[in-house]
């Protein structure tokens, strides 16, 4: 009893275990593979391996070379395909052409310059639009259809007389929306055509944009053309300008709008528009002059 009531008291091992730092603190144990432990040198392959890694890659590099020859065959096959295509296939053998009220199929088709030596790829729709056009005058637009394997489609659409000028013979050069000279000695100036006036002319070509003496002259009238016709303006019978701070339109041959500068050219033109209105209510052979330079107001003075 007197044994089994004293402590029993700890071995020297036991103490130097409780004695101890905590075990937090200490590396995990480390992990050697068999080839790292020291001493072991790494096994040299044997000769099955080494032929099985030798036939990899000589199956690798075989499989290179199969890919590389294919590609270039490719290339050669589709290098021969496009060159029969522009040589030999796809020849232009029919050419129809639709949409003139002025002139014939066979005056489009030969405005054109299109043969049957001509490669249906190769074709330039641009460089025919613009033969075309330039050719025949009053044709203003020229769309083309290809269809396989040798016929090409023109399609076209006629261009009116929007603008006139009038020679010193009596006669009249003729343009259509974009100045392009549809005529430059007509005998007779069509009905509702604007005319322009007070421009010297450089050079009247039909089928060309017609070019004024003054390029600033010309950047005017363009203006003035646009506007107009961007306001639905139908009244308008002639436009001029004689510099920058005197640009006109006259009304129905009878009223003319000073518009000075083409600053806010279009809400001088609305202006004017509706003061003709209540000029109009007064009679419609009223004329004179009105002036439309001021923002916002207008003054007509009465011939």
């Amino acid at each position: 009893m007197k044994d089994n009531n004293k402590k029993r008291k700890r071995s020297v091992s036991e103490k130097s275990y409780a004695s101890r730092a905590p075990l937090n603190d200490l590396d995990p144990p480390r992990i050697y593979r068999e080839e790292q432990q020291p001493g072991k040198a790494k096994r040299p392959p044997t000769k099955n391996q080494t032929r099985r890694r030798q036939n990899k890659k000589r199956r690798l590099k075989n499989s290179v070379r199969r890919g590389l020859l294919a590609f270039c065959l490719l290339v050669v096959l589709i290098a021969f395909g496009v060159a029969l295509s522009l040589t030999v296939f796809f020849k232009t053998e029919t050419i129809t052409a639709q949409g003139s009220g002025i002139y014939t199929s066979q005056e489009i088709i030969d405005a054109s310059g299109i043969n049957s030596a001509n490669n249906l790829f190769l074709i330039d729709g641009e460089e025919i639009e613009s033969s075309i056009t330039r050719k025949l005058p009053y044709i203003g637009e020229v769309t083309i259809k290809r269809e396989l394997p040798n016929t090409l489609h023109i399609t076209v659409t006629d261009t009116i007389a929007s603008y006139s000028i009038r020679n010193e013979d009596g006669t009249y050069i003729l343009l259509d929306l974009d100045f392009k000279v549809l005529e430059n000695a007509a005998a007779q100036n069509p009905a509702d055509t604007i005319l322009i006036s007070s421009a010297q002319i450089s050079s009247v070509q039909p089928g060309s944009t017609i070019v004024f003496s003054d390029t600033a002259v010309q950047e005017r009238l363009k203006t003035l053309a646009q506007t107009v016709y961007a306001t639905g303006m139908a009244q308008a019978t002639e436009i001029y300008t004689l510099g920058v701070n005197s640009n006109y339109v006259v009304y129905m041959n009878r009223i003319t709008f000073e518009l000075g500068t083409l600053d806010d050219l279009e809400n001088k033109l609305i202006r004017g528009l509706a003061s003709c209105e209540k000029l109009d209510e007064s009679g419609s052979n009223i004329r004179g002059t009105l002036n439309l330079t001021v923002d916002k107001q207008s003054y007509f003075t009465a011939e």
